[in-house]
């Protein structure tokens, strides 16, 4: 993923980091990986119909053939450049969109691994929903019996 000019101070500083290069890529799952705070950033209709286009760009809106920049979400979401950006910053930080710099433009794609495992996670709740429900359905069964 790439580091936007902003993100060098984050890895920079205290850190002790030190400056980075901007063609360096780091993983930003380390800033924000908590299943509450993706379904969170989802919550966000803007949010999630980002993410919607990225996983099916309408062609009519992509100025280009090799991605989806963030040109194309302004288009699409007939938003600024500034809210875009913000949007896009906060889905690449919690690892759900990866960016990379091409020239002056920056293409964003779906990180699938990040979201298998936002599904594995919601998966895992109704698993235990599930088992809750047959444990009472069992044991109104018995006491019924």
């Amino acid at each position: 993923m790439f580091v936007s000019r902003c993100d060098e101070d984050l890895a920079g500083g205290e850190s002790g980091l030190g400056h980075l290069d901007a063609n360096i890529y780091i993983d930003y799952h380390r800033y924000m990986t908590s299943l509450p705070d993706q379904l969170k950033l989802l919550g966000d209709p803007t949010r999630y119909k980002i993410l919607e286009f990225l996983a099916e760009p309408v062609q009519a809106c992509c100025s280009r053939d090799d991605g989806v920049c963030g040109c194309d979400l302004e288009a699409y979401l007939d938003l600024s450049q500034p809210t875009v950006s913000h949007h896009m910053k906060q889905l690449v930080e919690a690892g759900l969109v990866s960016a990379e710099r091409r020239g002056r433009w920056v293409y964003y794609a779906l990180a699938p691994g990040a979201l298998r495992e936002l599904s594995a996670g919601l998966e895992r709740l109704a698993v235990a929903a599930e088992l809750g429900a047959a444990a009472t359905a069992t044991a109104t069964a018995t006491a019924a019996a």
